[in-house]
């Protein structure tokens, strides 16, 4: 019976290390950014196809509304050169318009927190997600 205990508790730890591999291997996909189109829209090579991102939880102005340039030139300064890592919040991956809906990081930066701490874009209201879609967000990765 003690050696069955001893095993099992053995066998614990390497499961739990070899889910969590298996986890980072899902969300540390990285992507490089091919264009910007404005403060709150990017595209990326994702799945082998040009595929629109659209940054969750963020409204920024349209590219001929006040404040639409600078917000593209500030998302282009916060990405230049850098591979982004994007997660998906909610279980609706995509919105509306097909795009994938979904948090932007660059180095563990979320993009789009920036982009309000800056004045740059507001707190989208309009994403209709309900509080069981939504994933509880990890800070600090």
């Amino acid at each position: 019976m003690l050696m069955k205990q001893a095993i099992f508790l053995t066998l614990i730890p390497i499961i739990g290390c070899a889910s969590a591999a298996a986890t980072r291997e899902i969300t540390a996909r990285e992507f490089e950014v091919v264009r910007v189109i404005d403060g709150d829209t990017l595209k990326i090579m994702y799945d082998g196809e040009l595929t629109s991102v659209r940054i969750f939880g963020i409204n920024a102005p349209e590219l001929r509304d006040k404040g639409g340039q600078e917000a593209r030139h500030a998302l282009e300064q916060l990405i230049a050169g850098k591979l982004i890592r994007i997660e998906f919040p909610c279980k609706r991956k995509r919105d509306n318009f097909g795009r994938l809906l979904c948090r932007v990081y660059a180095d563990n930066l979320d993009v789009g927190n920036r982009l309000i701490e800056k004045g740059l874009a507001t707190p989208c209201r309009k994403t209709k997600v309900s509080a069981k879609e939504t994933k509880p967000h990890k800070r600090g990765r």
